[in-house]
């Protein structure tokens, strides 16, 4: 049976693992691309993209970054800025092309995973410290290739670069932290 989001029904997954973030399937078990209602461990609504991981010079996977569309299929999905379908040097233009939040920073190149488009995420990979309400959008301005995403930090109440026309991922912070992790909501993706 599936959940409902909003007047959307989306699918149940099969979650081989029980956990979306250790998902790591030699073969698609669901349809790649599709978009699934699930719960977190904590029993929170989360949106769930199933897609292949598969960056052309693999960069090392840390859960809590973003992930981007490799091309318009919306079923491949990279690590690497620099392969992302709409990558730019000394551009934010990749963040058109975000798809979600990495759970699993085990996962293997090739393989099927799940990744967040849309929900809580208890440690997204921030740029430092971060105040309740700040949002936090993907840059690669200033970023050399092939680094992983870099979030950067909008102060709460202040406008961000980020507009949900213009596509992309960003999260807001649901609590003041002064580490390099954060619990946030996170939209993006194809949840815009």
């Amino acid at each position: 049976m599936g959940q409902t989001q909003g007047k959307l029904i989306l699918p149940t997954p099969q979650i081989t693992t029980g956990d979306w973030t250790t998902v790591n399937d030699a073969t698609a078990q669901n349809k790649p691309g599709g978009l699934y209602a699930a719960f977190d461990s904590k029993g929170r609504p989360v949106i769930l993209q199933y897609v292949q991981l598969k960056a052309t010079t693999p960069a090392t996977l840390v859960a809590g970054s973003a992930v981007y569309y490799k091309d318009s299929t919306g079923t491949i999905v990279t690590n690497v800025i620099a392969e992302a379908a709409t990558y730019a040097a000394s551009s934010s233009r990749a963040n058109m092309s975000a798809a979600g939040v990495l759970g699993n920073a085990s996962a293997t190149n090739g393989y099927f995973i799940f990744i967040l488009v849309k929900g809580t995420y208890d440690t997204i990979v921030s740029p430092g410290s971060v105040v309740q309400g700040d949002i936090l959008e993907l840059t690669n301005a200033a970023n050399t290739p092939p680094t992983i995403s870099v979030w950067v930090r909008v102060a709460a109440g202040t406008a961000p670069g980020h507009t949900e026309w213009q596509g992309g991922l960003y999260c807001i912070a649901l609590a003041s932290e002064a580490s390099s992790k954060v619990q946030c909501f996170v939209r993006g993706g194809l949840m815009q």
